[in-house]
């Protein structure tokens, strides 16, 4: 039997040129788009819409309203953004669905898709101003892999997940917010691991380790859960907040409000969430920055206590799944762009690969059982990805003998169909 490796290898070619803003009042990144998106994130249709995500470089929040995000140079408000603020250092998911939606308290949808063959994307100020682009247009993508600034840093977990947790249905207002501090004695409460929640059904199945459906369900929309955690004081550039909830949550540190979504403004013991949160998205970390509250964290002990809050007392499912990490690095690299096996949206990439070469599909070879003296016609399709195609090998051996290596011509004379048709092909004699 003859077995055989396909090695494909290119050319690098500057394919693009990537433009930021800076200099302006105010700018946002493109940070990192997916233009083939096969379930690395799903919108709340459950839905694996491609999606671009930006970052807020600033020291300020910034008001996106009026702000285009478009696909084409020519239309630089293409889709116009609500009135929506990212925060300072904070990330912002953006479908490009095709589906144009701009509530700003839903996820947002653009009015178009992206082209996984490549195309221009470009955020612009309302002054239609440039704030950043990938153009003339970004190199070919592949399905699940994204693509944008590189990250220079190290991620460290500081409350990982799951961790031994505390948690409890409150029965009164009587703790106020003592209940979110260091000192405060739990020891009544129900212990376990996180996330804390119920499912009725099924989806959070696998996620919760500190269940409450006995002591929640038709009773209250309110659980209260603390993390004990110990912190060996190192220095912190960066301090992130990763949660998967399912309605709502008010987080503390120490005591300190560090982050909430969808809750009300006045927090009692009976609360409920301020809208849903759907299933698809509940499963999905959200990254919040809140490294403006780092000084909340001490060398020593420390607690993250998280008020969760359901839709209802009667929702068929909770959840509240929290983790802290922090960074340190130089942060995001704006000009240098990479492309990245393990999308992180929501969050800081990775340092990523700046070339990751030919697309290799539709491997085939026939005969399928070739007979003894009989030639083995083997054909891929090779696509260029960030530089054209400059040559392709095949490199085979007889079960365990020598290696050999031959060159794969996409001539129309080597049974690979048309010529210059993106399909090589060889002939082991």
């Amino acid at each position: 039997m003859k077995r055989w490796l396909l090695i494909a290898s290119a050319v690098l070619l500057t394919a693009f040129v990537i433009n930021t803003g800076r200099g302006y009042a105010q700018t946002v990144l493109i940070s990192e788009f997916v233009a083939s998106n096969d379930g690395c994130l799903y919108d709340e249709d459950g839905d694996s819409s491609d999606w671009i995500e930006l970052y807020n470089p600033e020291s300020v929040p910034v008001n996106l309203e009026g702000w285009g995000l478009t696909d084409s140079k020519n239309k630089p408000q293409k889709w116009v953004f609500p009135a929506v603020t990212i925060q300072a250092g904070a990330y912002m998911i953006v479908f490009a669905s095709d589906k144009d939606r701009r509530d700003p308290a839903k996820p947002l949808h653009t009015n178009y898709k992206l082209d996984a063959q490549g195309e221009y994307v470009g955020l612009y100020r309302p002054d239609l101003s440039l704030s950043c682009e990938y153009g003339p247009t970004y190199p070919p993508q592949q399905t699940d892999v994204s693509y944008g600034m590189g990250y220079d840093g190290t991620t460290i977990p500081v409350v990982p997940s799951p961790t031994a947790a505390k948690a409890v249905v409150p029965p009164n207002n009587n703790w106020g917010l003592t209940w979110t501090q260091i000192s405060f004695n739990d020891s009544s409460w129900k212990s376990g691991q996180t996330g804390l929640g119920f499912e009725r059904s099924t989806g959070y199945e696998s996620l919760i380790g500190l269940n409450v459906l006995s002591e929640m369900y038709n009773v209250s929309g309110t659980a209260y859960l603390r993390i004990p955690f110990s912190f060996d004081g190192s220095p912190t550039e960066q301090l992130t907040l990763r949660m998967k909830y399912d309605d709502g949550f008010v987080a503390y540190l120490n005591g300190v409000k560090v982050a909430s979504r969808n809750a009300p403004s006045s927090l009692g013991y009976r609360s409920v969430a301020t809208r849903t949160h759907e299933d698809s998205l509940a499963v999905q970390w959200e990254y919040i920055d809140i490294t403006a509250y780092k000084s909340a964290l001490v060398a020593g002990q420390n607690v993250l206590a998280v008020h969760g809050l359901n839709a209802s007392a009667t929702s068929s499912d909770f959840l509240v799944l929290p983790e802290i990490v922090r960074f340190v690095g130089t942060g995001i690299q704006p000009y240098v762009i990479r492309f990245f096996s393990v999308p992180t949206p929501g969050g800081p990439n990775g340092t990523g690969s700046a070339d990751q070469g030919p697309a290799i599909s539709d491997i085939a070879h026939t005969p399928s059982q070739p007979s003894p003296g009989e030639d083995l016609t083997v054909t891929a399709r090779v696509m260029l990805t960030t530089a054209p195609v400059n040559a392709v090998t095949l490199t085979w051996r007889m079960n365990y003998g020598a290696t050999s290596a031959i060159t794969m011509l996409d001539d129309g004379l080597h049974g690979d169909g048309e010529a210059d048709d993106g399909v090589f092909g060889a002939v082991i004699p």
